[in-house]
């Protein structure tokens, strides 16, 4: 797979493609339906901007602007997370979070944190 990108102050620009296994024509309308869903999921909760993309029957290309790594934590990350995850997922880790902080481990919340 290709490792170019164009960078555009403070941006960058990534082709991404990716192939069904053994190149089969698989990606039917409610596949590519559903993949487009996704993608638009994944983008909201990344923060990176999907420019264009194609969806075909055996793969896909997505062209994506990255802009620079801000960190976000509180509000702003659950606000990303709701747009991936369930609500009920959503509910586990905000009652988690809240039972770390009554216990005075704000570090274990900012180390979950880290790893979205």
């Amino acid at each position: 797979m290709r490792t170019r990108r164009v960078k555009v102050e403070g941006k960058s620009l990534y082709h991404c493609m990716s192939r069904v296994i053994q190149r089969q024509f698989v990606l039917g309308d409610g596949e590519k339906e559903y993949f487009c869903r996704l993608m638009r999921r994944c983008e909201g909760f990344c923060g990176v901007r999907v420019v264009t993309y194609a969806i075909l029957d055996n793969h896909f290309h997505i062209l994506v602007e990255v802009p620079m790594h801000k960190p976000l934590r509180g509000r702003s990350l659950l606000e990303r997370m709701r747009m991936l995850y369930s609500a009920e997922y959503m509910k586990e880790v905000e009652v988690r979070w809240a039972l770390w902080r009554k216990l005075g481990h704000e570090k274990l919340v900012t180390k979950d944190q880290e790893r979205y």
